[in-house]
């Protein structure tokens, strides 16, 4: 997969997407199915403002199904990018 010339491999878990590439994880996303959440998503300060956190939000609904609601506590540039991406943030598990 790439996002703005980086390229990195996709692992895909049952819970879970990583996107790494050989020296270290570029970025995570840990959800849940049953409850439709997305329960933590995380990418490398290094790798930031690449399009990666809107490729794991997709990644990871795309394994999912559906459309998925970030879960408490949500930063406030995490407020910001769910925001942008059209999601509510005021679900708390």
């Amino acid at each position: 997969m790439q996002a703005r010339s980086l390229e990195f491999d996709v692992d895909v878990y049952p819970d879970c997407v990583v996107f790494k590439n050989k020296n270290t994880t570029l970025g995570l996303s840990h959800f849940s199915k049953q409850e439709c959440t997305l329960n933590y998503i995380f990418v490398h300060p290094l790798f930031r403002r690449r399009g990666l956190g809107r490729q794991l939000l997709k990644k990871s609904e795309a394994v999912c199904g559906t459309k998925l609601t970030p879960v408490d506590p949500i930063s406030p540039s995490g407020q910001k990018f769910f925001l942008a991406a059209d999601r509510v943030v005021s679900k708390t598990v």
